[in-house]
């Protein structure tokens, strides 16, 4: 008897579209937008009239990672030719650093995927890392000897590994399960959040701070870390790339400098998105109160396993989870003034 297992990758492809999906144009015309941007207008294409069906929405999907990849994060190029967890979840960790590394400013074009793709490509190393998650799951499916059940496979990491793994879940339909845990500012929170939260007790990293500090992102975002409201997304887009698709953002209330507020809100306004396509339940968000960074503290566990136990286990459980265990209010109206469709 074979078994297959459901496997978690933690890091230490879009269907087809529509043949009426308009095309963006090379070098789209942006405007300030200091609100969350509504992921239902079709900005910035020249076209009236707002998202209704799932079929748009696809659509619109397309254009989010086309934006994404050409003003912050790279081009995703083609395959060349700790957490607990249940009984039962096979795990693989990769040394991510190996793939692009990610020292400061002078790990820029260095890592196995710039020594396949040169050290002038355009991808930062989130999106090499991306890449990198991609080229497990091609192997996985094309060596069944490894008993790994590739329709239910997950992705996690912690910190700057979580902004990885919640981009290698945006960038890989493939993916079951997406877990970022305090990813912070560059993951789950938002920019333009981020921004407002300046001035907190301890300052909250923003974009023109993480551009300095390390090389996550392509250089063509620099153009916009200054200047967060001419970028037509922000990082609830982000996570809506996943959407039908699982995800859990975990965070931890007990350091600032991650944003913790920013990550709240971001998610809720991302949660919007599933609600639309009817399965708010597919996205949870848990935030802890304090406990060390990248530990995992008691008070998440379930959390945490209702989601593995539906996505890569395929049981029957409740994953509405909507867990703010600090206590941290976020209002959305000053940010959000758009409205959710259902989309048919």
């Amino acid at each position: 008897m074979m078994f297959l297992y459901p496997v978690l990758l933690s890091l230490i492809s879009s269907g087809a579209l529509a043949a009426t999906c308009p095309s963006l144009p090379s070098s789209p015309q942006l405007q300030a937008i200091s609100t969350l941007p509504d992921p239902f207008s079709w900005y910035p294409l020249q076209q009236s009239g707002r998202v209704t069906t799932l079929s748009d929405w696809q659509c619109r999907q397309s254009h989010i990672s086309t934006l994404l990849q050409q003003l912050e994060l790279g081009t995703k190029p083609p395959a060349p030719s700790s957490h607990p967890l249940p009984p039962g979840v096979a795990t693989i960790t990769f040394d991510n650093s190996q793939i692009a590394q990610q020292t400061d400013q002078s790990s820029r074009g260095k890592g196995l995927f710039y020594t396949l793709y040169g050290a002038n490509h355009p991808a930062g190393a989130m999106m090499a890392w991306a890449w990198a998650t991609s080229l497990i799951i091609d192997r996985l499916e094309a060596t069944p000897a490894a008993r790994i059940n590739t329709a239910r496979i997950g992705v996690t990491g912690c910190s700057r590994n979580g902004k990885g793994a919640l981009v290698a879940g945006a960038f890989d339909s493939r993916i079951a399960l997406t877990v970022p845990q305090e990813s912070g500012t560059g993951g789950s929170g938002c920019w333009r959040l981020a921004a407002a939260s300046e001035g907190a007790p301890q300052n909250v990293q923003t974009a023109g701070e993480i551009v300095q500090e390390n090389v996550w992102f392509s250089t063509a975002f620099n153009a916009y870390a200054n200047n967060v409201d001419r970028l037509p997304f922000d990082h609830h887009m982000l996570a809506g790339l996943i959407a039908p698709r699982g995800l859990l953002s975990i965070d931890n209330a007990g350091y600032q400098w991650l944003g913790p507020w920013s990550s709240l809100g971001c998610m809720g306004t991302a949660r919007l998105i599933w609600q639309a396509m009817g399965v708010p339940d597919r996205m949870g968000y848990s935030m802890s109160t304090n406990h060390p960074h990248c530990s995992f503290p008691d008070q998440q566990r379930e959390d945490l396993f209702a989601f593995i136990n539906r996505f890569l286990l395929g049981m029957e459980v409740n994953t509405t989870v909507q867990k703010n265990y600090a206590g941290i209010a976020f209002d959305s109206k000053p940010w959000v003034n758009w409205q959710v469709p259902t989309l048919t």
